[in-house]
């Protein structure tokens, strides 16, 4: 059975209105100082994205520490997986991710993961869709995606967990964006308004 939260991201994603909810996206990103490199060329595909993209569970897998400050935009690494077992299970991605940084500790780090581990916190230098390597997945294929994660598009102003909606094109240019709060599953979206008012 698919989750719940997954379904209910779907139905949510697939009513969304052409054109004018996409420039609304944009318009809820754009900076001013936004005028060039990397982000700049993740912004410029958004409509995109927004027109062809589909709607995912992710997990976080790392992010600048500004990121869960919500001060301001900051970038960081998400896990995605188009296996039918993380549409059952999407938190079973921690496992990875728990592997993941495991290894990342053990300080000598496998050639396909070390620019992963290297670039933990600078994300900026390419929007990068890498498959990890099997033995940190269970043989599952799961890939990381660069994200840049905007403050207000997220319940609470900042990162408040490590499960959350994206929105990704499986084929095409290596593009994922956390969707608007207005697209999340009800009950994800309060759990991080929760969090970030520091309610039980």
């Amino acid at each position: 059975m698919i989750d719940p939260r997954l379904v209910e991201l779907r139905e949510r994603w697939a009513a969304r209105s052409p054109g004018c909810e996409a420039a609304q996206w944009l318009g809820e990103v754009e900076k001013p100082w936004l005028k060039e490199g990397p982000l700049r060329e993740q912004l410029d595909r958004l409509p995109l994205l927004y027109a062809e993209g589909e709607a995912r569970l992710a997990l976080v897998l790392q992010a600048n520490d500004l990121a869960w400050k919500g001060e301001t935009t900051a970038p960081g690494t998400l896990l995605i997986s188009w296996d039918p077992w993380f549409e059952i299970h999407p938190g079973a991605l921690s496992d990875t991710a728990s592997r993941f940084h495991a290894v990342a500790r053990q300080g000598a780090v496998a050639p396909g993961l070390r620019a992963l581990v290297e670039d933990s916190r600078d994300h900026m230098k390419d929007r990068r869709r890498e498959a990890l390597p099997l033995v940190l997945t269970s043989g599952r294929a799961v890939f990381a995606f660069d994200c840049v994660f905007f403050p207000n598009l997220l319940p609470g102003g900042r990162l408040c967990d490590v499960l959350l909606p994206v929105v990704v094109l499986r084929q095409g240019p290596a593009i994922c964006a956390v969707p608007p709060a207005r697209f999340w599953p009800a009950t994800l979206r309060a759990r991080w308004e929760r969090e970030a008012e520091g309610s039980p």
